[in-house]
């Protein structure tokens, strides 16, 4: 698994989180060189051996390219040229790819200004065009695990992912107290007086009953060292093994977690970036360049 750095002035660099120094992927982005108007462009996220960046040009446009590193493959996502002009309160872009069920690529975009409800847009590589969802429907919601202790004074969800077939959500939960018997194995802290937040890592085990089941709980105490307020975040869960991966601000630094050898390791250092979506390579197809310079009429 590798990381790339979001930070525009970063991109070209990469962590790998085995260690190897050869990078697996042509770090040019060898898709920039047939988009000269582009301005400026940041890496967002990744799924499934795909990276999405944001981009802007010098007339303001907002928009979304889809990038293959194992094929070079890419692809455009309209402008959103209405972004760049409005202030916007939330904006948030969840990136949708799964080979085995679909070679097409999904984004849902969630936004709000100021005063006013969020507006959730749902884009498909299969249609090519934006749909505007403002009556709120839904095909499913998942409610997020509770807190490990009886007694907590705040419990959020830091990531959702995939690994080894399964759907994990990692918790930070604020002063956990009164934790049942049955789970009091599975938690880890540095000591008997540690009290600091605890990072908990269900597993949901049952799509139809939404159970979900406590699979590890440590302390930042016992993560970091230190307790108190900590600016970190949860990055990427392994796709095949038990190793979380997050971010530690204050040191620059990108951390492992092996749930289950409990070793903490540094696997990295950045300067700027504050995201480092995960890269794994995928092979398959979504749209190839010939179709997709077809579609956008390059060459006549």
């Amino acid at each position: 698994m590798v990381f790339f750095p979001s930070y525009v002035g970063e991109l070209g660099s990469f962590i790998n989180l085995s260690g190897g120094s050869a990078s697996p992927v042509d770090l040019s982005f060898p898709f920039l060189k047939k988009l000269p108007g582009i301005h400026n462009i940041w890496l967002r996220a990744s799924c499934n051996g795909l990276l999405l960046f944001r981009h802007s040009t010098r007339l303001r446009e907002l928009g979304y390219i889809v990038f293959n590193p194992a094929t070079e493959q890419w692809a455009t996502v309209p402008s959103q040229r209405t972004l760049a002009d409005r202030p916007i309160r939330l904006n948030h872009t969840c990136f949708v790819f799964n080979p085995a069920v679909s070679p097409y690529f999904h984004l849902v975009i969630i936004s709000a200004q100021e005063g006013s409800l969020a507006t959730v847009q749902s884009y498909s590589s299969e249609t090519g065009i934006f749909e505007v969802d403002v009556e709120g429907k839904t095909k499913r919601i998942i409610r997020a695990p509770s807190s490990v202790g009886g007694r907590v004074h705040g419990c959020f969800p830091l990531f959702i992912g995939q690994s080894q077939g399964r759907l994990y959500c990692i918790n930070e939960e604020h002063w956990a107290g009164g934790i049942p018997s049955e789970l009091s194995s599975r938690v880890y802290r540095r000591d008997s007086n540690d009290d600091s937040n605890l990072l908990s890592i269900w597993a949901l085990e049952d799509y139809d009953t939404q159970k979900w089941a406590l699979k590890h709980s440590v302390s930042c105490s016992r993560l970091f060292g230190i307790s108190g307020f900590l600016g970190y975040n949860v990055v990427a869960i392994h796709p095949d093994n038990n190793n979380l991966v997050f971010i530690v601000y204050w040191k620059h630094q990108l951390k492992s977690y092996g749930l289950n050898s409990k070793e903490v390791r540094t696997v990295g250092t950045f300067q700027e970036s504050l995201q480092f979506p995960p890269y794994v390579p995928c092979f398959s197809d979504f749209l190839s360049v010939a179709q997709h310079e077809e579609k956008l009429g390059v060459g006549e």
